[in-house]
């Protein structure tokens, strides 16, 4: 995930094939059960509990997500922000799932962050040495501007793509503009797929990124979800699954709902995305 000198709360998950959390109809019983709005998502539990068990997945995640640790559960995909880590995860053998996600803190340590291509590359590697899928979600490290940071999201997902087969693109914050959301994130698929036509991309949508959120300047939970679901829309022909956040920021990061995640718009979505109570 993207932060901006925040700590967010940890979050912990389960895979799960097809996991129902909602009360549905018999003509809702027809659709695919990990399935909303026709597109699968990720979440974490502690943000699924937020919305008091409501909506569908696919994937749930465990272990470092939010600066902090959760233990994992049987089923779980485990989260490392550190190559060493992850290595000992995938030798273990316990995880058929694992997901690699590099960020600009101590969690990643300084040589990691120094040699971030190298060790994306090494994760492949190892991974598929040992017949484990990685979910490869790193954050461009060492960038200061906007249009360097931008670059360096597309240079990061093409390594991680050239080296993996599933990468999830860290480009929440542009959750604001459904255009732009969608743009980048073609332009990005674009690049990976140079690489590797096969890739599968993962997308993350966000209800505050950066601690404020969707929508700063919107009055209400229904006008935030609205601009989600319209950068929903528009991306879910270009990337094949979403990871649905509620990062919960602390002041002075925070503003507003964002204390919280600001559930109320995950829920508002959940309502957009043909989730009934």
């Amino acid at each position: 995930m993207v932060r901006r000198h925040a700590c967010r709360v940890l979050t912990s998950a389960v895979l799960l094939s097809a996991l129902t959390l909602t009360t549905r109809s018999a003509a809702e019983a027809a659709t695919p059960t990990d399935t909303m709005g026709g597109s699968t998502f990720m979440i974490s539990t502690r943000e699924l509990g937020s919305m008091h068990g409501l909506g569908r997945y696919e994937r749930f995640l465990c272990g470092y997500i939010a600066a902090r640790n959760v233990p994992c559960q049987h089923g779980n995909i485990p989260v490392y922000p550190s190559y060493a880590q992850l290595a000992r995860a995938i030798k273990s053998g316990n995880y058929p799932t694992v997901m690699f996600d590099q960020e600009g803190s101590p969690a990643t340590p300084v040589t990691e962050q120094q040699h971030q291509f190298w060790y994306i590359r090494l994760a492949g590697q190892l991974a598929k040495a040992h017949h484990v899928d990685l979910i490869d979600a790193p954050v461009p490290i060492g960038y200061t501007t906007p249009a360097a940071r931008q670059a360096g999201l597309i240079a990061v997902d093409e390594q991680a793509a050239r080296s993996g087969d599933i990468v999830d693109i860290q480009d929440q914050f542009r959750g604001d503009n459904p255009t732009g959301y969608a743009a980048f994130a073609q332009q990005d698929v674009d690049a990976m797929r140079q690489v590797n036509p096969s890739v599968i991309a993962i997308d993350n949508l966000s209800t505050d990124p950066g601690g404020y959120v969707v929508g700063r300047s919107t009055s209400t939970p229904a006008q935030s979800a609205q601009i989600m679901y319209q950068s929903f829309l528009a991306a879910r022909s270009i990337v094949k699954q979403f990871w649905l956040e509620l990062p919960v920021w602390r002041p002075p990061t925070a503003e507003n709902c964002d204390s919280t995640g600001c559930p109320k718009v995950g829920l508002a979505l959940l309502h957009l995305l043909g989730v009934t109570q």
